[in-house]
């Protein structure tokens, strides 16, 4: 039995594709416990269950300096009385928390890069934007040399990761995955539709999709997700 602790950002879908991994891990007498910022969608969404939780700061970005070593601090004075064996991260900012673990005996931290993220979006020109993305490098510099264990989704990912450094402990998975038992099934039929299910940003394609869905005029083209006016794409 492993005492596991994960640190997630406060989105609901962060949540909701950690979920099945963490109901794995109870089931299978492992502890969990789930640190996310208080009142945060995630919090809202997962306090629903019986889970542990730990009410993280909550933060309005990455220049909140303060608030984010309020909360390393925090999850290291748990970690005193709870001695977790495990630190499960997902995203930049819990990722950051997460290393500061590495200086701690006995602990594993394993860290999962979820995509990159408009921060590396080469057409986003503004001052803000680059200072942003060379601070989201430092912070990955850092993360990659204090995790012991570094998870990607994607290749770019972990060809970006390996540049870094190449003695890295580095695993590929194939993405969060979609729990088939949840979504209905029907019968296939002969017109061909083609979705998009994701936030309308660009740096998730939105542009290239609509682009391709000229070229084919005899397929129907279905768009499903939420505009994320936050996003600098």
């Amino acid at each position: 039995m492993t005492n596991n602790l994960f640190i997630i950002n406060g989105h609901k879908y962060t949540a909701k594709h950690r979920l099945p991994l963490i109901q794995n891990l109870i089931k299978n007498n492992h502890k969990v416990t789930i640190a996310t910022p208080a009142d945060s969608d995630a919090y809202t969404y997962l306090k629903k269950m019986d889970l542990q939780i730990i009410q993280l700061h909550n933060y309005k970005s990455i220049f909140s300096i303060s608030t984010h070593l309020r909360n390393a601090l925090l999850l290291l004075t748990i970690h005193r009385k709870k001695r977790y064996d495990n630190i499960l991260s997902f995203t930049i900012l819990p990722n950051i928390y997460g290393i500061f673990f590495a200086f701690v005996p006995r602990v594993k931290n394993i860290t999962t890069f979820t995509g990159l993220g408009s921060g590396f979006d080469s057409t986003i020109e503004s001052a803000r934007q680059k200072l942003i993305t060379k601070i989201v490098k430092i912070m990955h510099w850092l993360v990659v040399h204090l995790s012991h264990t570094i998870v990607v989704q994607n290749g770019d990912d972990f060809s970006y990761v390996n540049k870094i450094s190449s003695n890295v402990r580095v695993k590929l998975i194939p993405g969060s995955g979609v729990e088939c038992s949840k979504r209905q099934t029907k019968k296939i039929s002969s017109i061909i539709n083609i979705g998009f299910c994701s936030r309308l940003t660009k740096d998730k394609g939105i542009d290239d999709f609509i682009e391709i869905s000229k070229l084919f005029r005899n397929k129907i083209f279905h768009i499903c997700g939420a505009i994320d006016t936050n996003n600098p794409s």
